[in-house]
């Protein structure tokens, strides 16, 4: 949906609302992020040496300002898809420092019992790890999160006027 979105309309500037947004699929944000920036890694660093390796194009789709939206709820793959455009885009984080969910999980049966364990750590492009630590937004606007969609969205406000 996003992709048909962004094709169906004539954009100068992008605002990616993450807050709340908990992840997903890692495969989902590289391949959003790879609309907007050129060639990058996503590496799933497994403790058993398997890693598993995300790469985006050369090829920019849409190369317009973005800003993207976070807050202390933003995590795991939404995280990644922020750490790509602000590495590898003109891009600008608004809001609060994100989560710091730089590990993934995996799930497998152990006795008959199903299990979920941490499989290993995330590493975006250049950056270190940054789980436990989070992503510092450029712009700093603390705001309490039901306010979010509202007339009193401050981090929102500051968005558009950077986009102006």
């Amino acid at each position: 949906p996003f992709k048909q979105t962004a094709s169906e309309n004539n954009f100068k500037s992008i605002i990616i609302d993450l807050r709340e947004n908990g992840g997903g699929f890692t495969s989902a944000a590289v391949q959003i992020a790879d609309m907007f920036i050129g060639k990058s890694k996503t590496v799933l660093q497994s403790q058993s040496d398997d890693d598993d390796i995300y790469e985006t194009d050369e090829e920019i789709l849409y190369d317009v300002p973005i800003v993207v939206l976070v807050n202390e709820n933003t995590a795991s793959a939404a995280e990644i898809l922020t750490a790509l455009l602000k590495q590898y885009g003109d891009t600008t984080l608004v809001g609060m420092n994100t989560f710091g969910k730089g590990i993934y999980q995996n799930s497998g049966v152990f006795n008959g019992i199903s299990v979920r364990y941490t499989e290993g750590k995330c590493f975006v492009g250049e950056w270190e790890n940054y789980h436990g630590k989070g992503i510092k937004p450029d712009v700093e606007i603390d705001m309490d999160s039901d306010y979010i969609g509202t007339d009193n969205d401050v981090q929102l406000e500051k968005a558009l006027e950077l986009l102006k």
